[in-house]
C-alpha cells in the first residue's frame, strides 16, 4: 500500500518539481476563474493572484465550465480533478481517470518529483486509498 503523507503538503512546494492540487471544473460565470476556495488551491489562489485565471481559461478551452479534464500537470503547479460542480460532490471516477494519468507520466518523468493533495473530502480513507497503489514512488499522496 502506498504511505499517506500526513501534514502541510506546502511544506514541499519547493522541493518538488509538481505540486498537485484537488479541484473541480465550475468556474466563476463572470470572470471564467476557476473557483480556488479550500483547501491548497485557496492557498495557492491566494499566494498567486494569477493562477485562478490561468487554470480556468486551460479548463474554458479543454472541457468547458463542469467538464471532464481529470488532470493537468505542465507546470509547477498542477490540478487533479475531484469533482465537476460543487453541488455533485466528489467523483470517484475522476479522481481515478487523474490517478491514472499521473501514474502514466511519473514513471515517463521518474527524475521528477511529484507531490499529491489527497483529493477527497469526508469520503472515508480505504475508500480512496487503494486508487493510489498504482503510482510510483516518485509521487507522494498528502492527507492533512
Amino acid at each position: 500500500m502506498k504511505e499517506l503523507k500526513r501534514g502541510d503538503m506546502m511544506e514541499v512546494f519547493g522541493e518538488v518539481d509538481h505540486f498537485i492540487v484537488a479541484v473541480g471544473s465550475k468556474l466563476r460565470s463572470e470572470t471564467k476563474e476557476l473557483i480556488m476556495l479550500n483547501g491548497l488551491s485557496g492557498v495557492l489562489g491566494t499566494k498567486y493572484p494569477t493562477l485562478p485565471a490561468a487554470m480556468g481559461k486551460w479548463i474554458a478551452e479543454t472541457c468547458g465550465d463542469g467538464g471532464a479534464f481529470y488532470l493537468r500537470c505542465a507546470g509547477k503547479v498542477g490540478i487533479i480533478q475531484n469533482m465537476d460542480l460543487p453541488r455533485n460532490g466528489v467523483n470517484l471516477s475522476y479522481i481515478g481517470a487523474g490517478v491514472l494519468m499521473l501514474s502514466q507520466l511519473a514513471r515517463l518523468h521518474s527524475e521528477k518529483k511529484y507531490a499529491l493533495e489527497w483529493p477527497g473530502h469526508t469520503e472515508p480513507e480505504w475508500l480512496l486509498k487503494n486508487m493510489f497503489d498504482k503510482l510510483p514512488a516518485n509521487v507522494e499522496v498528502w492527507k492533512p
